[in-house]
């Protein structure tokens, strides 16, 4: 049985990325647009309707953080996969969008065949960091987590 198309959401500030996408649906059969939504609680609020299967969420919203859209999305809709569309090419903003529910972040001038590639791949549910970025990011987490309190309290030091 074949699964149809790629069916995409695209969250973004930006209308040109949803004409974007809208094109290289149009040039790739095995995509399809589904909604659009340029607003950040506009996006939350309708995409479960859409039924997609990759949701690309932009990182900046005149009415929401994109990385709270992210996860509102991820909570929402756990069987999509979502892709923030970010600037930020740091190992900490990656970590904060898989912590928000991403499999992955893109920049919004990859070239159009690196971004068919990253939808196409996050629809077969992989992730999209490498296996280096992922033990560097693993890393990261645990030197960013606060220092567990060893201390004891009053009470527990008397019992």
């Amino acid at each position: 049985m074949d699964p149809g198309p790629v069916r995409i959401y695209v969250a973004d500030r930006r209308a040109v990325l949803v004409d974007r996408i809208a094109v290289l649906a149009d040039q790739y059969e095995d995509l399809k647009l589904v909604g659009a939504q340029t607003s950040g609680s506009a996006a939350v609020a309708s995409v479960t309707t859409a039924k997609p299967s990759v949701v690309l969420v932009g990182e900046h919203f005149p009415d929401a953080d994109g990385l709270v859209v992210c996860e509102q999305i991820h909570r929402t809709l756990s069987a999509a996969a979502v892709i923030l569309i970010s600037e930020k090419r740091t190992d900490e903003a990656l970590l904060r969008a898989l912590e928000a529910g991403a499999c992955g972040v893109i920049v919004p001038l990859v070239p159009d065949e690196e971004l068919v590639t990253a939808i196409l791949r996050a629809a077969d549910g992989e992730l999209l960091v490498s296996r280096s970025t992922v033990l560097r990011l693993f890393r990261l987490g645990r030197d960013l987590r606060p220092a567990a309190d060893t201390s004891c309290t009053t009470r527990q030091k008397h019992a």
